[in-house]
């Protein structure tokens, strides 16, 4: 097989597994088989050989355009990937003048690289959430994760320090995930309360009892239903509309 057939061999499986993830995700008549397939789909989505060079072209793409945004000093940022690209936060918190940054496949060194969007506008608060991909990648270890967390508040905390900042927990995942999850958390909470930033947990809205994601609020282990984000934006809208 030619180089050029594996390729198309390798996008055609990529495109086929999307695919039925999407169907049995939107099927009633496929709903168990989606509570089967779609975390196991999910949690080993980076070991398809074209998914990084797919996400590597769509980041580029997405940061283009934020940066084209405009943003006011005292504006509000949620910050992170997928998770947080995936909510209109605009529609969900009508009351603020919100940002969307997530870009989705972007992990703590994506997001360092693109911080600099978000410290020149000035804004007045910075939510953030991050670590998920890095896990997934399998590229960094629990440590390095943790560190690169610690660096992105450090770095906002020096460029904007009159920002409020807001660390969020990294969200269950499948079975697979548990413990590293949980120590990427435990980190995360210590960087977030030795530099002055409010830490918010929301590991208990969608923990299903045993540290992994409940499928009524994520069908994929992974990324929040329209359920999962009421649930999220319920505990964060005070912190988001509350003026200092």
């Amino acid at each position: 097989m030619s180089r050029h057939e594996r390729m198309k061999t390798i996008v055609a499986v990529g495109l086929i597994t999307a695919g039925t993830a999407y169907v049995l995700a939107r099927s009633r008549a496929g709903t168990r088989a989606a509570r089967f397939a779609l975390p196991r789909l999910a949690d080993r989505a980076w070991t398809l050989p074209v998914l990084p060079a797919v996400i590597d072209r769509q980041w580029e793409k997405k940061r283009a355009r934020l940066a084209r945004l405009e943003m006011q000093p005292g504006d509000v940022v949620m910050l992170g990937d997928s998770i947080t690209e995936g909510a209109d936060w605009a529609a969900l918190l009508p009351q603020t003048r919100v940002h969307n940054h997530g870009i989705g496949g972007d992990d703590t060194l994506g997001v360092l690289r693109r911080l600099d969007l978000v410290t020149r506008a000035q804004p007045a608060k910075v939510f953030v959430m991050i670590g998920t991909n890095d896990l997934g990648k399998g590229t960094l270890t629990v440590d390095e994760i943790v560190a690169n967390v610690e660096e992105i508040v450090t770095r906002i905390r020096i460029e904007n320090p009159t920002t409020e900042l807001y660390v969020q927990s990294v969200l269950p995942r499948w079975h697979t995930r548990t413990e590293d999850l949980r120590r990427i958390n435990d980190g995360i909470e210590s960087v977030a309360r030795h530099n002055d930033a409010t830490w918010i947990d929301l590991r208990q809205l969608f923990d299903r009892g045993d540290g992994t994601m409940d499928l009524d609020l994520a069908p994929d282990a992974l990324h929040p239903n329209a359920e999962g984000y009421r649930r999220w934006v319920e505990v964060i809208a005070p912190m988001v509309e509350t003026r200092g």
